[in-house]
């Protein structure tokens, strides 16, 4: 069932990844689109903006106002000439902005400052994409020389295109982009159900793995344990006369008692061992000792301790004691439980109350 589950699982995984992966190229369609839109308009611009820099180069910037108007179309959302002087730029020429006074100091966004500076120090053409759907288009930065006064400054040609002709094409873009939003969405509303099922799984699946009484795990824990028995020393615990206690003062009592007995054993190991309940009256402990001695130590107070456990039902005081048999070597955990088993009973048939241990065959004493 825990394997079908986890197939499950990563099934769910991968189709989720495949969504996202999904998502990724649709974002990806979307960005080739838009650059392909501007490649035909800059293709389309680029000999007339060349053109005019190289008839205005090294001349002053006023001959730019015959030339610039060649640039205007819908598809052009603003046109303006930089003029960089000691560290400072001015706009010198602003279309179609008309009746101000130039030059002006231009301050530039911060996305923009190193791509205007670098194109005027370099004298190379700059883009700048801007390939949202809301406003598919680039800024062009195309330098030159110009006169200002009779002297040389270095300058730049700024368009900004924002293509608002190519409706088919936007809409394109717009319905991809909601495409991509829709996938979006479901796959952020599918991975938050995945990650619900899978904590919802874990919290079944954990839930199924406690014993509801006593709080322990039950023995459905044992098929996720991976170590091997050399690991452990496997000790198998059993109420002594506990049909007695139910049968005297009642299976109330005989909860009390399982809930005593569990909490003791709790108490007295450690984090790296663990404690099941097995069934009825008995739990299995697997305590991870380096050596056997400390194992039958910890066993020997543990047996100690629910002996001092004093339990009053209706005035009457239970005493209780716990036979315990003891595995410290066998092929394999399933062998490990057995041979506790066997302890167990032999203790029980010795006369209760004490731990015996399973070697070469036999039970001995500890």
């Amino acid at each position: 069932m825990l394997k079908r589950e986890g197939i499950e699982r990563f099934y769910i995984i991968i189709i989720a990844l495949a969504i996202l992966f999904i998502s990724y190229q649709l974002h990806e369609i979307e960005l080739n689109i838009s650059r392909s839109i501007i490649k035909i308009v800059y293709n389309q611009t680029e000999s007339t903006i060349s053109n005019i820099a190289n008839k205005t180069q090294n001349k002053p910037y006023q001959e730019l106002d015959n030339y610039l108007p060649l640039l205007i179309s819908k598809d052009v959302q603003r046109i303006f000439v930089l003029v960089y002087k000691n560290g400072v730029l001015y706009s010198v020429e602003d279309l179609p902005k008309q009746g101000s006074t130039y030059p002006k100091v231009f301050m530039p966004a911060d996305n923009e400052k190193d791509i205007i500076l670098k194109a005027i120090k370099t004298k190379t053409p700059y883009i700048k994409y801007h390939d949202t759907i809301e406003n598919v288009g680039f800024s062009l930065y195309y330098p030159l020389d110009v006169l200002v006064n009779d002297k040389p400054y270095r300058a730049l040609i700024v368009v900004d295109y924002k293509l608002t002709t190519l409706k088919s094409l936007k809409n394109t873009l717009k319905k991809t982009k909601l495409t991509i939003l829709f996938i979006n969405i479901i796959s952020i509303v599918f991975l938050a159900i995945i990650v619900f099922l899978l904590l919802k799984a874990r919290a079944y699946k954990k839930e199924s793995y406690l014993d509801e009484l006593t709080g322990l795990p039950n023995r459905k824990l044992l098929k996720d344990i991976k170590n091997r028995q050399e690991d452990y020393a496997v000790a198998m615990l059993d109420i002594d006369f506990f049909k007695e206690v139910n049968d005297t003062y009642g299976h109330n009592a005989g909860d009390i008692v399982l809930k005593e007995v569990a909490q003791a054993i709790k108490s007295s190991i450690r984090e790296d061992d663990i404690v099941l309940r097995w069934g009825g009256e008995e739990f299995l402990i697997l305590l991870k000792c380096k050596q056997h001695e400390h194992c039958l130590k910890t066993l020997e107070r543990l047996r100690i301790n629910i002996k001092s456990i004093d339990i009053n039902i209706n005035n009457h005081n239970i005493k209780l004691s716990v036979s315990i048999g003891v595995c410290l070597k066998a092929k394999n955990l399933e062998e490990a439980i057995k041979k506790a088993d066997e302890a167990l009973y032999k203790a029980k048939r010795n006369g209760r109350d004490r731990i015996e241990i399973y070697e070469d065959k036999k039970a001995i004493t500890f």
